[in-house]
């Protein structure tokens, strides 16, 4: 599996930490909308481009923490959007995710 699929994961309310195997190249539309519990995200560094799409992760109420490789090459419409207030996206020298938290006024630390 390359792409977890639109809202495959949409309002699971089971999941905690997530981490997403490297062989993933895309995170589709919804994919984790609205799972509540998730607190945690890692995305590894990938040997291919990976993108986020729109509302990935929208109204993860608990969402505080995602960790970004380097190859993250797009996030889509909102897609963080009501996350916990103090969601920050730890990421490893990659100017594409780092522009994004300014533009959208999301917290992030240089790993």
């Amino acid at each position: 599996m390359e792409s977890i699929p639109d809202a495959m994961l949409k309002k699971c309310s089971n999941l905690v930490n997530v981490n997403i195997p490297r062989v993933i190249q895309n995170i589709g539309n919804e994919a984790f909308r609205d799972c509540a519990a998730l607190e945690e995200i890692n995305l590894p560094d990938t040997l291919t481009p990976i993108s986020i799409g729109d509302r990935a992760f929208m109204g993860c109420r608990s969402l505080r923490i995602m960790r970004i490789g380097q190859n993250v090459r797009e996030i889509g419409r909102d897609a963080f959007l009501g996350c916990a207030p103090d969601f920050s996206i730890e990421v490893v020298n990659n100017m594409y995710v780092i522009k994004y938290c300014v533009l959208h006024n999301i917290k992030f630390n240089r790993k």
